[in-house]
C-alpha cells in the first residue's frame, strides 16, 4: 500500500512537471505569425520616425582583390536630412558628391528593406528558434528565416530577397529588430543576366535611443560579376547623431499629453 501511494505521488509530480513544461513553452514561445505581425508593426512605426530624422553617416568602403584582401579604402562622412537626401552637398568636390549620393542611396535602400518587413515576410519561412538574454537583463527572441520556393518578383530587390536566409534578434520588450544577419543562399542573375550576384553577407545592429531602436551599423560584403569584370567590396556604414523634426516631437508630446489627460 505504501509503495502504491509513493508511485501515485511520483506519478502526480511527473504529470505536474510535464504540464509546467508545456505551459512554460506555450507562453514563452508565442505563435510565430502573431510575433512577426508585432515586429512588422514596430518596423513600420520606426520607418516613419527615421523618415523624419536627420543623421550622420560614416562610411568605410574597401575594394577587395580576388583573395578578399583590401587593396583600396575610402572613408567619407556626411549628413542626411529628413526624407533621406544628403545635406550640404555643395561643400564637397564633384567626385565626392557622386559618392555621397550613391552611399546615401545604399543606406536608404538597406534601411527601407529592413523596415518594410510587412512587404517581404511572405517570401520567407520563419521559425522561432529560442530566446537570449544579455548581461544587462534584456531579453530577445531569435528568429531564423529561409526563402520560400518559386515566389514571384517584380524588382531586382525582390528577386534577391527570394535567395536570402538569416537570423533576426528581436527585443521582447517592444518587438524591435536589434540584430540581423543575412546571407545569399545561391548566386542570382541580375540585369537580364548581364550581372550575377555571387555572394552577399549583411549584418545590421541597432542602437537604443529614447524614441526606440534606430539603425546603428550596417555592414555588408558582396561579390558582383559583370562581363569582363568582377567587383568585390566590403562596406560599413555607421549611423549616429539622430535629430528629429521639431514638428514630429511636438506631435508626439501632444499625443502623450492627451493620453495622460485620459482623452
Amino acid at each position: 500500500m505504501v509503495l502504491k501511494k509513493q508511485s501515485s505521488f511520483l506519478l502526480n509530480i511527473f504529470f505536474c512537471f510535464s504540464w509546467f513544461l508545456f505551459y512554460r513553452h506555450a507562453f514563452c514561445y508565442p505563435d510565430i505569425h502573431s510575433l512577426v505581425q508585432h515586429i512588422a508593426n514596430e518596423s513600420e512605426k520606426m520607418a516613419r520616425l527615421i523618415h523624419n530624422c536627420s543623421f550622420k553617416e560614416d562610411v568605410h568602403l574597401e575594394k577587395l582583390d580576388h583573395k578578399w584582401n583590401p587593396y583600396s579604402t575610402t572613408d567619407i562622412h556626411f549628413f542626411i536630412g529628413p526624407g533621406g537626401s544628403p545635406l550640404n552637398l555643395e561643400k564637397y568636390p564633384l567626385k565626392e558628391r557622386k559618392l555621397i549620393l550613391s552611399e546615401a542611396r545604399v543606406a536608404r535602400e538597406a534601411i527601407e528593406t529592413l523596415f518594410s518587413l510587412h512587404q517581404a515576410v511572405h517570401r520567407f519561412n520563419l521559425k522561432l528558434v529560442g530566446e537570449e538574454s544579455s548581461p544587462d537583463g534584456q531579453s530577445y527572441y531569435i528568429i531564423d528565416f529561409v526563402p520560400r520556393k518559386n515566389i514571384p518578383y517584380r524588382t531586382r530587390m525582390e528577386k534577391v530577397c527570394n535567395f536570402l536566409s538569416g537570423r533576426l534578434k528581436v527585443h521582447k520588450k517592444d518587438f524591435s529588430v536589434c540584430e540581423a544577419r543575412v546571407n545569399l543562399t545561391e548566386p542570382v542573375d541580375l540585369f537580364w543576366f548581364l550581372a550575377r550576384l555571387e555572394k552577399l553577407s549583411f549584418f545590421y545592429v541597432s542602437q537604443s535611443l529614447p524614441e526606440g531602436n534606430f539603425p546603428g551599423i550596417i555592414d555588408f560584403l558582396y561579390h558582383l560579376t559583370l562581363p569582363f569584370k568582377s567587383i568585390k567590396e566590403h562596406e560599413m556604414i555607421k549611423i549616429s547623431e539622430y535629430h528629429m523634426l521639431q514638428q514630429h516631437l511636438t506631435t508626439t508630446s501632444n499625443n502623450e499629453k492627451l493620453k495622460k489627460d485620459g482623452l
